[in-house]
C-alpha cells in the first residue's frame, strides 16, 4: 500500500509507474484505487466516471473484484474507483468489521496475481485503513518537505498503537522520499532529517527525483515507461522507478 495523509506526495504516480513496470517484467499485477478521486483510472487514459462495477460495488458487496477489474496492458489489472465512494464511507462504518471489507473481497483472486498495489486517498479514514489491513507493506511518499513527515508519523503511530496490537502481526513501513531536487537545500535538510530521525532503514536508499516529464506522462494518460518509449527517451523518473521497483523486489524477498 502506498499513502500518506498529506496530498500531493506522488501516490498515485508512484503507484502506477510501479505497477507498471512489475507488469512489464513478467508479474501479474493489480492496482487497487481507493481514492474517490480516481486519479489512478486517470493517469492510465480511463475515465473513472465510465466504469460502472467499481471498488464501491466490490466493498458494498454489489460486485465482486472479478466482476469489476478493469484489464490494462498484459499482466497489469486495474480495480477502479470514483466519486462513488463518497456515497458509502458512512455504509461501510455501520457494518461488522468495515476495516476488514477490501482483505476480505480481495481473497479470492489473490493467488492470481504476483503483487497487489494499494492507492489511498490523504487521509487516514475508512479506507485507507481498509487498504493498511489487506496489505504486508506499506510506502508512506514523503515531498522532501517536512509537513510530509506528518503523514508518516499519523500512520506509524496507528500501525504500533492500534493495528499491529489488535491483529497481532506486524507491518513493514518504509518511507519514499519524492519530488527530490538537488538544487535545493531543503530537499537534502528532508531527506538527512528524515533518515536521521527514523533511522536509516526506515527511509528506502530510492527516492523520486523532481522531473517535468513524470508529469507529462500523466497529462497524456501513459505510464512513464510507455511515454518513455513513444518520446524515445528515458527520462530521470523512470530510472528512478525502475531503482525503487528494485529495492521493493529485494525488501519482499528478505521480508
Amino acid at each position: 500500500m502506498f499513502g500518506n495523509s498529506k496530498g500531493g506526495v506522488g501516490k498515485t504516480t508512484c503507484c502506477v509507474n510501479v505497477a507498471d513496470i512489475l507488469a512489464k517484467r513478467g508479474n501479474k499485477v493489480l492496482l487497487i484505487d481507493m481514492d474517490p478521486q480516481g486519479h489512478c483510472s486517470m493517469s492510465l487514459g480511463k475515465n473513472p466516471l465510465l466504469f460502472y462495477n467499481t471498488i464501491s460495488e466490490v466493498l458494498t458487496k454489489k460486485s465482486t473484484v472479478e466482476e469489476s477489474i478493469v484489464n490494462i496492458s498484459p499482466n497489469f489489472d486495474l480495480l477502479p474507483s470514483n466519486i462513488g465512494m463518497f456515497d458509502i464511507e458512512d455504509e461501510l462504518r455501520r457494518a461488522i468489521t468495515p476495516y476488514f471489507l477490501l482483505d476480505a473481497a480481495i481473497r479470492p483472486v489473490k493467488a492470481r496475481y504476483d503483487f497487489i498495489i494499494i492507492d489511498t486517498p490523504p487521509n487516514i479514514g475508512t479506507f485507507v485503513l481498509n487498504g493498511i489491513i489487506a496489505s504486508e507493506i506499506i510506502i508512506v511518499p514523503i515531498d522532501s518537505s517536512f509537513l510530509g513527515v506528518e503523514g508518516f508519523l499519523r500512520l506509524k503511530n496507528i500501525l504500533t498503537k492500534d493495528i499491529e496490537p489488535a491483529l497481532k502481526r506486524t507491518f513493514l513501513i518504509r518511507i519514499l522520499i519524492t519530488m527530490f531536487d538537488s538544487r535545493t537545500r531543503m530537499s537534502k535538510d528532508v531527506r538527512e532529517d528524515v533518515a536521521e530521525t527514523f533511522g536509516q532503514d526506515t527511509v528506502l536508499t530510492s527516492f523520486i527525483n523532481r522531473n517535468t516529464d513524470v508529469q507529462r506522462a500523466i497529462a497524456k494518460g501513459i505510464p512513464l515507461r510507455s511515454y518513455a518509449e513513444k518520446e524515445k527517451k528515458i527520462p530521470q523518473g523512470l530510472i528512478d522507478y525502475e531503482s525503487l521497483v528494485d529495492e521493493l523486489l529485494a525488501l519482499i524477498q528478505f521480508r
